[in-house]
C-alpha cells in the first residue's frame, strides 16, 4: 500500500461531521473547504489545513518503519446567530472530543491509522459582514489529528 497524506485526514473530518445527524441538518450551507460560496446559506462550516508535519521512525532489522502525521485541522462555523453558532462549535468539540472520538474518526480515515484527536484551541472572530450587509459571527476550533501508517517495504 502506499503512502498516504494529510488529505485522507481532511476527508475523514469531513465525514466524521456529516455524520452527525444535528450538524448535518442545522447547517443550511454545508460543509467547504477553506471558503465558501457568495450565495451560500447560514449556518455554514468551513475547513481548512494548518499544518501537517510527517514524521517518519525508518524502523530497524529489515522493519520498513512508520510515518505519522500530526495534522492541525482549523474547523469554523458561520452563523446569523451567535447562540446558534456557538451551539454548532459546542456540537463539534463533542464530536472530536468525545470517549470515542479517536476511534469515529478512524473508521473514516482511509489507510491511516487515527491515535490522537484532540481540540488544541479556539477561534472566536468577533461580528463582521457578509457581501449583502448582513451582520455575522463565526466561532471554531483548532483540532489536532494524529495517524500513522506503516512504510511499504520497496
Amino acid at each position: 500500500m502506499a503512502l498516504t497524506g494529510a488529505d485522507r485526514i481532511l476527508n475523514g473530518v469531513v465525514r466524521l461531521m456529516r455524520s452527525s445527524t444535528p450538524l448535518r441538518t442545522t447547517l443550511k450551507g454545508g460543509i467547504h473547504e477553506d471558503v465558501a460560496g457568495r450565495r451560500v446559506k447560514y449556518p455554514l462550516a468551513t475547513y481548512g489545513k494548518v499544518s501537517a508535519p510527517y514524521v517518519h521512525d525508518w524502523g530497524s532489522d529489515g522493519n520498513a518503519g512508520v510515518r505519522e502525521i500530526h495534522a492541525l485541522v482549523d474547523i469554523s462555523f458561520w452563523s446569523l446567530s451567535k447562540v446558534e453558532d456557538e451551539n454548532l462549535d459546542q456540537l463539534t468539540d463533542n464530536l472530536f472530543t468525545s470517549s470515542t472520538s479517536t476511534e469515529d474518526l478512524d473508521a473514516v480515515v482511509v489507510g491511516q491509522t487515527v491515535f490522537y484527536c484532540r481540540r488544541v484551541g479556539d477561534l472566536p472572530m468577533g461580528p463582521a459582514r457578509d457581501n449583502e450587509g448582513r451582520r455575522i459571527v463565526r466561532d471554531g476550533g483548532t483540532y489536532e489529528i494524529r495517524t500513522y501508517q506503516p512504510i511499504p517495504l520497496s
